[in-house]
């Protein structure tokens, strides 16, 4: 096993102190915390149904992620019919179920175990990006899958993650150290000259850029065919950088183990447009997608309008 060695030096937001964190406030979060931690310790064949159970409690009582989800995958998948929509919605809260405990799995879990869950496919192609010499971009959706995922792909090669950090201090503190486990370090995704710098020194950067927080960020870009605000960071990235960006898919397979599927780098990319690189960027997604429809973060409002007050699916 390689097990990656984590950096030092990365610049890093203000955190709590540590005494802050042991204010009353927060000690529901640190329950929180404990119950993960046993989870993480039960081994995945009990686990795994107890996620089934609670992510279709979820489905049965989240009204609005439940409507949201579906709204989704009606925009998404109009080929299908209600029925098969509906299936693929249980299915999606069946594993957003399981995918909490396979993260705390993934956290706290013995490394030995979770190394042999995984299979990494395609890396050749990450050798062959990496000994360009200009660093690599390694472009991933948010799919559930994301967590355990990066872990075990963290026992194996090392990568820095861009991040966006939990909003409560005590969630923050504790996923950056365990994440930290096997990653080598994690760089605030708003930190865009340390995520260069990185780069430059031919690190591997995990990017997910399909998530956009503001209205009026990025641009509008086709996401399964319906107008989609699209952060073009992954495109500037790359050109300022001359890093290569490589698709990364972890997808769990149906026996329960983990795929880690790499692809050749994204060719001649960004090139000169980058409203058209951004587009390659939501197509390789989406082709990520399809493969494995249950398996991506649908409870998210993919498809915000321009400016608040615009006509949005969710209203």
């Amino acid at each position: 096993m390689s097990t990656a060695r984590r950096k030092r030096g990365s610049r890093k937001p203000h955190h709590a102190s540590g005494a802050a964190l042991a204010l009353p406030r927060w000690w529901p979060s640190w329950l929180g915390i404990g119950l993960l931690w046993v989870i993480g310790h039960l081994p995945l064949r009990i686990q795994r149904p107890i996620g089934r159970g609670i992510g279709l409690l979820l489905y049965a009582l989240s009204r609005e992620r439940r409507r949201v989800t579906r709204i989704n995958f009606r925009l998404c998948f109009p080929e299908l019919d209600d029925r098969e929509r509906e299936r693929l919605v249980r299915a999606h809260f069946a594993m957003l179920g399981e995918s909490v405990f396979e993260m705390a799995y993934g956290w706290w879990g013995p490394a030995r175990r979770l190394q042999r869950l995984g299979a990494i496919v395609g890396r050749e192609h990450l050798d062959a990006a990496l000994a360009r010499g200009r660093g690599v971009i390694l472009l991933q959706g948010h799919f559930l899958t994301t967590d355990i995922a990066g872990q075990i792909l963290g026992m194996e090669v090392a990568f820095t993650a861009t991040y966006a950090p939990p909003k409560n201090p005590v969630m923050r503190a504790m996923t950056e150290r365990v994440r930290g486990r096997f990653i080598q370090r994690q760089i605030h995704h708003a930190e865009v000259r340390t995520i260069l710098r990185a780069l430059a020194d031919n690190e591997i950067v995990w990017h997910g850029p399909d998530q956009v927080a503001k209205h009026g960020a990025g641009i509008q870009a086709r996401f399964f065919g319906q107008p989609a605000q699209t952060n073009t960071a992954t495109a500037k990235l790359a050109r300022i950088s001359g890093a290569a960006v490589v698709p990364y898919h972890p997808v769990r397979l149906p026996d329960g183990r983990y795929e880690l599927r790499l692809e050749p780098p994204l060719a001649e990319f960004p090139g000169k447009d980058i409203e058209a690189a951004t587009q390659r960027v939501n197509d390789t997604i989406e082709a990520h997608v399809r493969a494995a429809p249950e398996q991506y973060l649908w409870s998210h409002r993919r498809f915000k309008p321009v400016r608040k007050g615009d006509p949005s699916p969710y209203r």
